[in-house]
């Protein structure tokens, strides 16, 4: 008896061996892909046939960019290779340039660093030509830029000859020589140029006033000829200054000076007038104002009755005759050095000053006003405006009397107690304080009392002013006369 066959359900039958009775609607007849069970040669050969397919699907502005993109990019890659054989030979050429010059020798180095550079210059022209959104034509501009800023010559300071040098110090605007002394610091060259007399043609040192000693002025000046062709000297307002160190300086230069300013040096003596009287030829402007200490006569003596000088300003308001409290003797003095002084000029009928620019005039007429207002208190006119003055003018002078000055402005004589009373009716006009006389303050034009500390002439009675000046001059007396 034959067995009935067995029916198997779907799972129980391996995949691919199903017959179509076990199959069921779902899980039919399923065989592998092709290119799962295809080996790996042909898959490579399907993906390359893949490829052909995309590459016939390219476009052909797709083709052109990229082959643009490749152009572009062996474009740079020659101009970097370029850029860098250039800077290695500018290397080169600039170290030899440098060694060139520091023997002295052109041996043409230097042209060929400027033949390079142009090079240089034209490749970074083909650079700025590509697309400058490309991040290695930005960094070669950046580095053909670096390159050319430290190939380029730069002339150091000891490039500079030393006639350059010294013409260059001394060109150089400054407020005070002391801070052009002061580069000495930066080198042995600098130290030596400075000492230089090519530098200097002006020594002023009227910025520093009163804080110029001698002691300051023998440093700058020192022992060298570094000050021997100046043709300027300002020491202007340096109260603290002596002969002994002007006539230093001036001794330096004395061929050469043209014009001095010693005014407000109120410790210079007539030495220095002496001094420039017969040693500088060539000064032609000479300031003197305020000089208190120097003599107005030696002024006149040495200065301006040098046929041999040439100046031509000349200016003396407040030297010693012409400011304070003068004496009356010393002011006689004075004037009869003036009268000498015109009797010399009209013996060439010439004047040797500019009346524009000195004030030498202006001190002769000073002087023959002071001298009628003497002569008026000396011929015994009421010019005395206060008792004490009085009482003088009639007597001789007692050890007790106060001093009496006479007021050049007005020609009123006063003691200086009353004067210093009448002072303190000031008035301030045209920035200034103005001290009216009290005898002319009803007149028109108004008269002024000197300032305190101006000038003024101490006088004394007639009688003791004839003693004295006898006395001065080696005369007798009349007295003596008639007893002798």
């Amino acid at each position: 008896m034959s067995e009935s066959p067995v029916k198997r359900s779907a799972e129980d039958v391996p995949m691919g061996v199903r017959t179509p009775e076990d199959a069921s609607p779902e899980a039919s007849i399923s065989t592998p892909a092709y290119r799962e069970r295809s080996s790996g040669k042909k898959r490579g050969r399907a993906a390359e046939e893949d490829g052909v397919i995309d590459d016939a699907r390219e476009s052909s502005g797709q083709r052109a960019a990229r082959s643009r993109g490749e152009a572009l990019e062996q474009r740079i890659l020659g101009l970097r290779a370029r850029v860098k054989m250039l800077c290695g030979r500018l290397a080169t050429a600039k170290a030899n340039a440098r060694r060139a010059r520091e023997h002295m020798d052109d041996g043409g180095d230097e042209d060929r660093v400027r033949e390079l550079l142009n090079e240089l210059e034209e490749v970074e022209c083909d650079l700025r030509a590509l697309d400058g959104n490309e991040p290695t034509v930005a960094l070669l501009l950046a580095y053909t830029s670096f390159v050319r800023r430290k190939i380029r010559t730069v002339v150091t300071m000891n490039d500079i000859d030393e006639d350059t040098l010294q013409l260059i110090l001394r060109k150089m605007q400054i407020e005070s020589p002391k801070e052009l002394l002061s580069l000495a610091i930066v080198n042995q060259r600098f130290r030596k140029a400075l000492r230089s007399s090519t530098v200097w043609h002006t020594l002023d040192l009227s910025c520093h006033g009163s804080t110029m000693t001698n002691k300051i002025l023998y440093a700058i000046v020192k022992d060298d000829n570094a000050f021997a062709a100046i043709e300027t000297l300002n020491l202007s307002g340096c109260s603290q200054l002596t002969d002994i160190s002007v006539l230093k300086v001036l001794g330096k230069c004395h061929d050469t000076i043209r014009s001095i300013d010693l005014s407000g040096c109120e410790l210079l003596t007539s030495e220095t007038v002496r001094f420039i009287g017969s040693k500088c030829k060539m000064v032609q402007t000479l300031n003197l104002t305020d000089c208190k200490s120097m003599s107005s006569v030696a002024v006149f003596d040495f200065l301006l009755r040098n046929p041999n000088s040439e100046l031509r300003d000349l200016k003396l308001m407040g030297t010693k005759h012409l400011s304070g409290r003068v004496d009356e003797l010393d002011f006689d003095d004075l004037t009869n050095t003036v009268e000498g002084y015109l009797e010399w000029l009209r013996s060439f009928n010439g004047a040797r000053l500019d009346s524009a620019a000195s004030d030498v005039d202006e001190v002769i007429d000073l002087l023959c006003s002071c001298e009628k207002h003497l002569d008026r208190w000396r011929g015994g006119n009421a010019v005395a405006i206060c008792d004490h003055a009085n009482d003088i003018q009639g007597r001789p002078v007692r050890k007790d009397d106060p001093v009496c000055t006479i007021f050049p402005d007005c020609g009123h004589v006063m003691c200086i107690d009353c004067s210093a009373s009448e002072r303190r009716n000031m008035m301030h006009e045209h920035g200034r304080y103005m001290y009216p006389c009290s005898s002319c303050i009803h007149r028109q034009p108004m008269r002024f009392m000197p300032t305190p500390g101006g000038f003024e002439i101490v006088v004394r009675s007639p009688e003791d002013f004839e003693r004295l000046l006898r006395e001065r001059r080696g005369q007798p007396s009349v007295q003596e006369r008639i007893e002798s």
